[in-house]
Order: structure tokens, then sequence, then C-alpha cells
């Protein structure tokens, strides 16, 4: 019901034309108000996925990463990771074994400003990244959960890296400088 129809108007002023009256006033004609009622906001544009053009644009992306570069398996699994979770990169690089849940799909996120959130996961990815761990060498509950195949914990370099090389074989990412949490375009 419209706030005027609440406030008490008084009886002088005129009902407004039936145009200006919201669905409520003109489901119920006998408790009209006698002030136009606010404008109605407008349908919201958001939806759950993204439109089909940036959909295909992700997966280009990601059918790059697995096909290219010296550590496809590493490559998805960030991207994968960041798709998920929607985390910033200084998050996916401070993850630790003990930030890993397997049992009920979430990973511990510690981001900018030492800001801590549980983030649900698939166990799908929750499995996946235990196994990198595993295979990579992380054995101690304070070991980084992403490593390179040497064995040792990724840099931010291995983000630049990855973006550099999708940039170059995409130049629609280097032109929208899109990245994973980096300060400035690539």
């Amino acid at each position: 019901m419209c706030r005027a129809a609440t406030a008490g108007t008084p009886a002088s002023i005129s009902s407004p034309p039936p145009a200006l009256l919201s669905t409520c006033h003109r489901r119920r004609a006998d408790r009209r108000c006698r002030q136009p009622c606010a404008p109605r906001r407008e349908t919201s544009t958001l939806t759950r996925y993204p439109p089909r053009a940036d959909r295909t644009r992700a997966g280009e992306i990601n059918a790059l990463a697995r096909t290219s570069g010296n550590d496809v398996i590493l490559d998805a699994l960030l991207l994968r990771l960041h798709t998920e979770t929607a985390c910033r990169r200084g998050g996916a690089l401070a993850l630790r074994l003990v930030d890993l849940d397997m049992a009920n799909g979430l990973v511990r996120l510690t981001e900018k400003g030492s800001t801590v959130r549980w983030q649900p996961i698939t166990l799908d990815l929750a499995g996946h990244l235990r196994e990198h761990a595993d295979a990579r060498g992380a054995v101690l509950h304070t070991d980084a959960l992403l490593r390179g195949r040497n064995g040792q914990p990724i840099t931010s370099r291995r983000y630049d890296h990855l973006w550099k090389r999708l940039g170059q074989r995409l130049p629609w990412v280097a032109v929208q400088g899109i990245s994973t949490g980096c300060a400035t375009p690539p």
C-alpha cells in the first residue's frame, strides 16, 4: 500500500487520475488514496547468470587456459577457484591446507584488509584443490594450497604470466583489462 494511503490525507484533495494509481489501488478501488503513489521502481536488469556473450567469453578464457601454457592444470584450477568464489588474487595466494573444509565444501578466504570469510565451493572443486596440494607436496596444515610444478607456492607472478598470455592470444582480454585482482590492467 502506498505511503499516502496510510498517512491520512485531507478530504478536500481530489482523487488522482487512474493512470497515476498503482496496481494496489486498481485492485481495491474502494480504498483509493487521494494522493498519487510514489513512482514504481524499474524492473532490475540483474540476473543470476551473465548474458550469453559474457558466458562464451569466459568459456574462451577457460578453454585457452586449459590448452596453453606450461602448467595448464594449475591455470584451470585458478580460474575455476576465482569463478566459483569471486575471490581476489591475494585471497587465493593466502590459501593454506587448513583453509579447505572438504566435508562441507567450504574454503576460508583471507583477503584485503584481513577480511576472513568462509565461501562455499563445489565438492568437486574441493577435491581437485586437495588432490593438487597433495600431488605438489603440501603436507603440513600451514602449507600453501596452490603450488607450481616444482612444488613451490605460487606467487602473484603466476597470475601476471597467465593474464599476459591470455591477453596476447585473446586481444579483447587485454583491451578490457580483464584479470583476477590486478590493480592496473596488464
